[in-house]
């Protein structure tokens, strides 16, 4: 019985030793902290609901491992806390430091949701109000470093008060990292300019994606600017919230709405965004249904305090576990149906991303999985690299497609143009053929030309039908170009005849019927070569009104001419035939021809004389030096 006693004896004084002694961490070779962090993993003393301070004998209620989240503990009994509510203190002594060196550490978020840290008996930083009475705590959180400084004998305790009343976990959220301040800060002030510029490339994406909806209105451009901004408010707001540096007076509420923002929403738009890129992903589910869930959290966000919003936290990282598994599956099976880039390049997106959220999470739950490494901003780096690779590939893509339907259309085109001529359409003041509807006209007096193929009917029943459309087409190629050049249009053809309009110029109408005429000598010498009769042209050009427009339906519509103006110059051909006269033109065309000539002070370059005629109407020839002497 005497040795059961003393055995217990000595239990309860070990007992008593282990919570009297000082939780200590002895710091292996103080050289180290010139360059690197060293996380202070050790036990931490920690007291409940109070605020104990500095060089006080009190005995501590626990040895704590940080991150410590006093929720993890059943302490109701004592102090009646509950769901992260409540106050406390932890300590730890430091020894083994460079004797009287600064060092530093990380403070956002250190503690939960609002603290004061000491160094000794000193200050060293203050975040929000705290108080022992947790329900008066004022939460606040500054993105700044906390410095303090080591004794002559290398040693500091360092002494958190933490209170806490709206966020759903209290205590110490993160492990505390120390190293020495001068090399602290230039590491940080380093890490704050490449988040600086990791930030305004991402808004940079933001603007210019937000730019590219609202000129082409293409959903993709608008999912994947709400996507990267929900990433970019969670890596600056949770992750290296630069936000917060720059902007100290954010209240601490806002920053959570905007931190949570990443949970849910922007799974949603990824789910969105994925879908926009390729229809068969999602080919059997609504995505916009799968989706719909971000929205409604988004609502949360905004309405609900956040002492409730923030404890829907765990089913909002639920909800996007969810969301990307799900997702995962769709394009997994996608991809097992359609080997193409968009779907190897978001299923490897996907997971990347998914790495970066789960490590994101635990992260922020203070599980030490990557030596307290997060990777959220380095898996949406890359997502970005493949994003962009992913855009230009199918800009590239397009591009080739839209040059293939242009190649097509500027075909199409021409073989619009073969029946209603661009002239013709900038005659009734349109740009494109597209622009035409039925019913519409336009008068304006100009020179009209009648061409036709003498005794084409004997000829044509000489010959095949083959050679038929041979000698005709051969002869069309030879003359519609010179009319064109001339700025003619031709109005119609009429099976052997034409009938051109000439708009801008009475002399050019004059000038192309020479020409014509030239070129049927060379023509007739290709006939003979290829067993041809050797045919002639007889060509009426008269000046006058005319009226063009379009007739038809909604179905189909036409080009039509009016003009009595026109009969007069298929008779003014017809007449070459009477008086053996290859070119015969009527006085008005002559007048207006002059008259232009008169304009420029120049005269005519061809010759003419009037015609006998029978009838005594006013008919002329015209001719040069070559078509008065072969014709």
């Amino acid at each position: 019985m005497k040795k059961l006693f003393t055995i217990l004896s000595l239990m309860i004084l070990t007992s008593f030793s282990i919570f009297s002694q000082e939780s200590t961490f002895a710091i292996k070779d103080w050289h180290r902290l010139e360059n690197k962090t060293v996380a202070l993993d050790c036990d931490w003393d920690f007291y409940y609901g109070r605020f104990v301070p500095y060089g006080s004998k009190v005995r501590p209620d626990l040895k704590v491992k940080i991150p410590h989240h006093w929720n993890d503990y059943k302490i109701d009994e004592l102090n009646n806390l509950k769901e992260g509510k409540g106050a406390g203190t932890f300590r730890l002594k430091i020894t083994n430091l460079r004797p009287n060196t600064k060092y530093s550490f990380l403070t956002y978020k250190a503690a939960l949701s609002a603290f004061e840290v000491y160094a000794d008996d000193n200050l060293i930083f203050k975040s929000g109000e705290i108080n022992e009475d947790f329900r008066k705590t004022k939460m606040q959180q500054y993105m700044n470093l906390a410095e303090f400084s080591s004794d002559a004998k290398g040693c500091v305790t360092l002494t958190f008060f933490v209170s806490n009343y709206e966020y759903r976990k209290g205590g110490l959220q993160r492990t505390i990292k120390i190293q020495e301040s001068k090399s602290y800060k230039e590491k940080f002030f380093r890490k704050l300019i490449v988040y600086d510029l990791v930030g305004g490339t991402l808004i940079t994406i933001i603007i210019y994606s937000f730019i590219l909806f609202g000129l082409e209105k293409q959903k993709t451009h608008l999912y994947l600017a709400l996507f990267v901004l929900s990433i970019f408010l969670r890596i600056f707001t949770e992750s290296y919230p630069v936000i917060k540096y720059f902007f100290p007076l954010i209240p601490y509420h806002i920053m959570l709405r905007l931190e949570y923002i990443a949970l849910f929403f922007a799974p949603g738009v990824f789910t969105l965004y994925v879908n926009s890129l390729n229809k068969n992903i999602f080919k059997n589910v609504n995505a916009l249904l799968l989706a719909s869930p971000a929205f409604v959290f988004l609502l949360l966000d905004i309405a609900l305090p956040i002492i409730t919003l923030n404890r829907l936290v765990p089913i909002m990282q639920i909800w996007c576990f969810i969301s990307i598994t799900i997702n995962l599956i769709f394009i997994i099976i996608n991809a097992c149906k359609e080997k193409n880039m968009i779907t190897y390049t978001t299923l490897f997106t996907i997971i990347i991303i998914g790495f970066g959220t789960f490590t994101n999470i635990m992260y922020t739950r203070g599980v030490d999985l990557f030596n307290g490494h997060e990777f959220l901003p380095e898996s949406f780096a890359l997502y970005g690299m493949c994003q962009t690779i992913l855009l230009a590939w199918i800009q590239n893509k397009n591009r080739e497609k839209v040059t293939e339907l242009n190649n097509y259309l500027e075909e199409v085109n021409k073989a619009y143009y073969r029946f209603v001529p661009k002239e013709f359409l900038k005659f009734l003041s349109k740009k494109d053929i597209t622009e035409l509807n039925a019913g519409e006209l336009h008068s304006a007096k100009m020179a009209i030309l009648s061409a036709d193929i003498r005794n084409f009917t004997t000829i044509s029943e000489q010959l095949t039908e083959t050679k038929v459309f041979e000698m005709l087409n051969s002869y069309l190629k030879k003359i519609a170009p010179i009319i064109r050049k001339n700025n003619g249009i031709i109005e119609k053809y009429l099976g052997d005849g034409i009938i051109a309009i000439f708009p801008e110029s009475a002399e050019s109408a004059l000038v192309c019927s020479i020409e014509m005429q030239e070129q049927m000598i060379q023509l007739r010498k290709e006939f003979v070569e290829k067993e041809l009769p050797k045919i002639k042209i007889g060509i009426g050009v008269h000046y006058g009104n005319v009226t063009i427009g379009t007739g038809g339906n909604r179905e189909r519509i036409s080009e039509v001419s009016i003009s009595k103006d026109i009969d007069i110059t298929v008779k003014a051909e017809a007449s070459t035939k009477t008086y053996q006269r290859p070119i015969i033109v009527t006085k008005p065309v002559l007048i207006a021809a002059l008259k232009e000539a008169k304009l420029q002070n120049r005269s005519l370059n061809f010759s003419g004389s009037r015609v006998k005629t029978n009838d005594n109407s006013e008919l002329f020839y015209i001719y040069n030096d070559i078509t008065g002497k072969a014709l």
